[in-house]
């Protein structure tokens, strides 16, 4: 015979127990392990964030250099120099900016004049390093932007020419040269840390006073292969840390 099924806590069943006070659940809750396990998570990701914030905060890496006033008094470019001849002192030149955010440095440093391949050509070889340091704010997500392209202003090529990724000293490089009648280029952009360095060398061919003989042959850009360029770099981003 089917009968009704019993419900539990019926009328017959006597008063309701009486729900735990909210100190009671809390003090129940707590005395589970993984309950202290998650809260500790918790805690140990906001001290890890906070963390991330601080260490972020102090801005990029500086990898100790020290831009300052006279700063390219004594640099040295010993590979181009090996190759063209020793700094021209009275052509160089150097400009410095401080600010809180951004300090800039950039040394022209003038080489020997050589001679051409043509009888009675010069070549002027300019070398110039500009550098970039980025105190707030990481220079890195914008360096292959700006660095694959250099812009030009001479007769002959383009307004700007390529550069090309290459293993270089630090976090990053590009390198690219070209060269037209009477004028050569050749440029090595380095990414180090939170401190971008680019190196310029501009050979310029000068024919002789009076002489028309039709346009100047290009300079030799051998002198400022990637090689040369980079074991001066590697030299001068050693000399701006001391």
């Amino acid at each position: 015979m089917i009968t009704e099924p019993e419900l539990v806590g019926g009328p017959d069943a006597g008063p309701r127990p009486e729900p735990p006070a909210a100190g009671e659940r809390f003090r129940a809750l707590a005395r589970l392990p993984w309950v202290w396990a998650l809260g500790g998570a918790v805690v140990a990701s906001a001290v890890w964030a906070g963390g991330v914030h601080l260490v972020l905060g102090q801005g990029p890496d500086q990898r100790g250099y020290r831009l300052e006033h006279g700063a390219c008094d004594d640099l040295r470019v010993p590979a181009l120099a090996a190759e063209f001849g020793g700094r021209n002192a009275p052509a160089d030149a150097a400009s410095f900016h401080h600010d809180p955010a951004l300090v800039t440095l950039e040394c022209t440093l003038g080489l020997r004049p050589r001679a051409g391949a043509r009888p009675g050509d010069t070549v002027v070889d300019v070398v110039t390093l500009s550098v970039e340091q980025h105190r707030k704010t990481d220079p890195g997500p914008e360096f292959a932007v700006r660095s694959r392209r250099a812009p030009l202003h001479a007769p002959g090529l383009a307004d700007e020419l390529p550069l090309s990724e290459v293993r270089g000293p630090a976090d990053g490089a590009y390198y690219g040269s070209g060269a037209t009648d009477g004028f050569g280029w050749a440029r090595l952009a380095v990414l180090d840390g939170g401190v971008v360095l680019t190196l310029d060398v501009r050979p310029t061919v000068r024919p002789p006073e009076g002489a028309d003989d039709g346009p100047s042959r290009a300079p030799d850009l051998s002198g400022v292969r990637q090689d040369v360029l980079t074991a001066d770099m590697r030299s001068l981003m050693e000399q701006l840390k001391r």
